[in-house]
């Protein structure tokens, strides 16, 4: 039984996922002489990211998964820091 649609992606940091693959650009539909790169997903690891962002049945969501999964995380503890560093490493570049 079909409840409702989620968005998910591969897991490619539990498998060996890697931009291997090479097919060309495509420009108004039709194949131009450039290649871009590729993920070429690793078929064996069959574990997948629910992307509890997205803007698809965002309270179904947290109604089935435990709220332990899905709460946001702090990656850095002090923002404005990490953005002054960040903006000085932009300026030292363009200055150089």
């Amino acid at each position: 039984e079909v409840r409702f649609a989620f968005n998910v992606q591969h897991d490619c940091s539990s498998g060996t996922c890697t931009p291997t693959g090479k097919r060309p650009t495509l420009q108004e539909r039709q194949e131009t002489q450039l290649e871009e790169s590729f993920i070429e997903h690793d078929a064996q690891v069959r574990r997948f990211v629910v992307n509890t962002a997205s803007l698809h049945n965002p309270h179904l969501l947290r109604r089935i998964f435990p709220a332990v999964l899905i709460k946001p995380s702090v990656l850095w503890d002090d923002c404005v820091l990490l953005h002054r560093q960040q903006a000085e490493r932009l300026r030292e570049g363009r200055d150089a």
